[in-house]
């Protein structure tokens, strides 16, 4: 049944991000992903379906859109990600010696546009991951990284 998972959700995620999706078309795919869970744990319809996706470890749509930006910014913090992506962003370089130096951070673009400018990839993204605790973006290897960042997204309000 694992199957169905991964192949449902890369066919929900495949090749975007969703960062320019509305809300409307981000209801729909929470409701294929909420099929889906009641697919794989053999949910009646009247049964929640909430504890279901905990049980599953799967995140909300809107989380996993969240939780894809996150780990580009992880590959581009440490340089793995593709240099058009690196290329995007800049990291805050503080006028003087403060402890936001060595808090991983990245400067945010401007956007003049408040209903597209906020979805563009390096203002959501930066602004993502300024927000995300240290501890976190620390993580020596990618692995960890989204083991913990699933386990904060699972756990945090604010996400």
């Amino acid at each position: 049944m694992y199957h169905v998972m991964e192949y449902i959700i890369n066919c929900i995620t495949y090749n975007s991000l969703l960062l320019s999706a509305n809300d409307r078309e981000l209801e729909r795919l929470q409701r294929v992903q909420n099929c889906a869970a009641r697919l794989v744990l053999r949910l009646r319809k009247r049964d929640s379906i909430s504890n279901g996706l905990e049980r599953l470890h799967w995140l909300l749509i809107k989380k996993r859109v969240i939780f894809k930006v996150l780990t580009i910014m992880y590959k581009v913090s440490r340089g793995t990600a593709p240099v058009y992506l690196c290329e995007l962003f800049k990291k805050h370089k503080p006028v003087y010696d403060l402890k936001s130096g060595s808090r991983m951070m990245f400067e945010r673009d401007s956007c003049k546009s408040v209903k597209y400018g906020t979805k563009r990839l390096n203002v959501y993204g930066c602004k993502l991951w300024n927000e995300l605790p240290l501890r976190i973006k620390m993580e020596p290897t990618l692995r960890n990284f989204k083991r913990k960042l699933k386990t904060y997204m699972f756990t945090a309000q604010h996400f």
